[in-house]
């Protein structure tokens, strides 16, 4: 193993891993401008699920609506799809916008909006396909924010045997999910 020299070791910046602090660049001025913007655009009443980050079809979105609407809801919940979306196709965009029950928020979110939508949220759904980074996923666990997942290794890897865990794809798991989350 090659050592660094003494002129490099001096430039590295050591961070706790997995770093997903907000809590330096999160005020409490920031905290309510983004709670004053985001309460006029999601019904608060009875709560609401959460989709979170880039909208992309490789992390389950088509699934994630299939299963809104097919889902129990006792209670009036929403489903806030809070992102840019990316590539998913134009018919599973007009699917979540025309169910009254979705909120769409079509935007890169600013750093006090991410970090207060999961504190708020009742759960944050990650119905992912495919192995990927998730800040998402280390940063509810930062802020608290319950989660709903699917198998795939990213997520079962940290919370082994957890009860609100779905097979990755599956629509039918996911309702079933999502109903005992009620």
């Amino acid at each position: 193993v090659q050592m660094f020299d003494e002129t490099i070791k001096e430039k590295l910046v050591s961070y706790p891993f997995p770093f997903s602090s907000y809590d330096e660049i999160v005020s409490d001025a920031k905290r309510r401008v983004a709670e004053r913007e985001l309460n006029s655009l999601i019904p608060r009443d009875a709560g609401y699920y959460l989709f979170l980050g880039v909208v992309r079809k490789s992390k389950g979105i088509e699934t994630l609506l299939n299963a809104w609407s097919k889902m129990n809801r006792s209670h009036d919940v929403s489903l806030v799809i809070a992102g840019t979306w990316t590539d998913p196709s134009e018919a599973v965009r007009k699917q979540a916008e025309s169910d009254p029950s979705c909120v769409v928020i079509d935007r890169y979110l600013s750093d006090s909006e991410f970090v207060w939508l999961i504190e708020n949220a009742r759960f944050v759904v990650l119905p992912y396909q495919d192995y990927a980074h998730s800040s998402v996923s280390i940063s509810c666990g930062h802020h608290g924010g319950a989660v709903i997942i699917s198998d795939i290794e990213l997520f079962t890897e940290a919370l082994p045997d957890y009860d609100l865990t779905f097979a990755k794809g599956d629509s039918v798991d996911l309702t079933r999910a999502l109903n005992l989350s009620m």
